[in-house]
């Protein structure tokens, strides 16, 4: 698919990029329609393709899904995770100096890590889930109806945004992000017995102090999912469009759920 290019003097090479124009009819060549109920994961260098960034991004998914659809994002905050119980690597020495430099979350001030999600949390009409580093952002109709009550524990599970979100006939946008690493796949090792629990520490402010709590979740699984791309397409659950550098790729959730619990995957 031929795309506009564009110069860029930090490089100082041809780089490629979308415009808004571009972006919107490759979304409705992948099967977004008005009134659709999506999540999106964007990954940063995306953002970077298209002319105008994360608000080129999200305000053209706002015209083709439309206020009675829905837009979901993670808005974790990944780094309000006590290291001691973070999926990530640190100096042990450094422990206690890292730990009590971590602030206590606050909904309004903590950005999530991504680059997409960080600008669409300032956006009007973005509802975000009260959770200390598993919150999810909405926008659309359902905005606030979505966001409501997220659950402490195993956060990416039953009842949480994301499921409510599966079970109105979801889709998942994937914008030069890897399936492998997709919020679905930390949904499944939530609802999954035989993935471990683990207890991951956050601090939270509770009557105008700072506290930790303990907050039970599934301990970080990998999974290769590269199968899974023809299979979905060969039934039509998935629908993609790709160049020499970008793919965007658009998933039926309930469907796809379904048959990776049948798997049995982890």
């Amino acid at each position: 698919m031929a795309i506009m290019a564009g110069y860029s003097k930090k490089e100082n090479a041809i780089m490629p990029v979308i415009t808004k124009h571009k972006l919107a009819y490759i979304l409705k060549k992948i099967g977004l329609h008005q009134g659709d109920y999506l999540f999106v994961e964007c990954s940063d260098d995306f953002c970077a393709k298209v002319v105008g960034g994360a608000r080129t991004i999200i305000e053209t998914l706002q015209e083709v899904i439309g206020y009675n659809g829905c837009i979901m994002l993670s808005g974790e905050s990944l780094g309000l995770i006590d290291p001691l119980s973070s999926d990530e690597k640190f100096n042990p020495e450094l422990y206690e100096g890292i730990s009590n430099s971590i602030a206590a979350y606050n909904k309004r001030k903590d950005l999530p890590n991504n680059k997409l999600a960080s600008v669409f949390a300032c956006y009007e009409g973005v509802a975000r889930s009260d959770h200390p580093y598993a919150s999810f952002l909405i926008w659309g109709k359902r905005a606030k109806l979505f966001s409501n009550k997220h659950p402490l524990h195993f956060p990416y599970g039953v009842d949480s945004p994301f499921e409510r979100l599966v079970k109105q006939h979801g889709k998942l946008l994937l914008l030069n992000n890897e399936l492998a690493d997709s919020i679905m796949f930390k949904y499944l090792a939530t609802i999954d017995a035989k993935v471990p629990t683990c207890i991951k520490a956050s601090p939270i402010e509770y009557k105008g102090h700072r506290q930790v709590i303990n907050i039970l979740d599934k301990e970080k699984q990998v999974y290769d999912s590269e199968w899974l791309k023809p299979f979905l397409k060969a039934r039509n659950q998935l629908e993609g469009l790709m160049d020499d550098d970008w793919r965007c790729y658009l998933i039926s959730l309930p469907s796809t759920i379904e048959y990776l619990k049948q798997k049995n995957i982890f």
